[in-house]
């Protein structure tokens, strides 16, 4: 029964390799691989990764297929939004990227006083229960504009394909700004506001200070309601008392809503 089938998510800004000294990438891919080992989720999304960065992770963590393209050239230049799922469970049906602008099939397109050039990915992915999409965003860290319409042009992919969707990625916008706001009036179920509805400290964006809670959660994994949010947190692993990246992760445990009937095209 689809009811009974229960994923693991997990988002992840690992911060690119752009740091020297003890918060270089050297010194932090070991923990990376170690804390997506640990949580074992089903699927991540990652953010800022690039190209040599991320294949460095699946020569760590080859239990799990990527795809994503850099946002420079929709090839391998620039950071991805990199989608990973564990290839003993899905099989990739198709894959995608769009540019969050007025011209979202452009590559290296940019809109709306954007500070540079941003990107989502999705991947529509297959297993035994039916298939799913998944959607990894991260959206610009300085214009609210381009955040609230690369939100809407994104929830507007969602809303073409209307099958079961699970949205995660770095917002950089807090709970109560517009872009957050506008998916939950879309339909969208913040995960860790199901599980923890009165948490308060729950900052997700630290600079490498792994004792810092307080402050906005700017990361976050969405569904729609063909999931039902069954455990979801802030995870503040640290290896070595170093944090692996400048943000936490944030994960979710997500059945499949027993009224809901998953797409099925046979076995994966």
């Amino acid at each position: 029964m689809a009811g009974q089938v229960t994923l693991k998510f997990l988002t992840f800004n690992i911060r690119g390799p752009w740091d020297r000294g003890p918060n270089s990438w050297e010194n932090r891919r070991a923990g990376v691989a170690a804390l997506i080992r640990q949580e074992n989720p089903h699927v991540f999304g990652t953010q800022e990764g690039v190209q040599w960065q991320l294949d460095e992770m699946a020569a760590a963590l080859p239990e799990w297929d990527r795809i994503g393209v850099g946002r420079d050239d929709g090839h391998l230049l620039g950071e991805q939004c990199a989608i990973w799922f564990r290839r003993d469970t899905f099989r990739l049906v198709e894959s995608q990227t769009f540019w969050l602008s007025e011209s979202p099939d452009v590559s290296a397109s940019m809109s709306w006083q954007t500070a540079c050039t941003r990107i989502c990915t999705s991947a529509h992915l297959q297993g035994a229960f039916g298939w799913f999409r998944v959607y990894n965003c991260h959206t610009d860290h300085m214009s609210a504009e381009a955040r609230l319409k690369g939100v809407a042009l994104i929830l507007e992919r969602m809303k073409m394909y209307r099958e079961p969707s699970v949205l995660m990625g770095d917002f950089n916008a807090g709970e109560t700004s517009k872009p957050i706001q506008l998916a939950a009036a879309r339909g969208l179920k913040d995960t860790f506001r199901s599980i923890n509805p009165t948490a308060q400290d729950v900052a997700t964006y630290t600079d490498f200070n792994p004792l810092k809670t307080s402050g906005e959660k700017i990361d976050y994994i969405f569904c729609d309601d063909s999931f039902r949010v069954e455990d979801a947190q802030i995870v503040r692993t640290t290896f070595n008392q170093r944090q692996p990246s400048d943000h936490f992760p944030v994960s979710a445990t997500l059945g499949l809503a027993s009224s809901i009937r998953f797409p099925s095209i046979g076995k994966p």
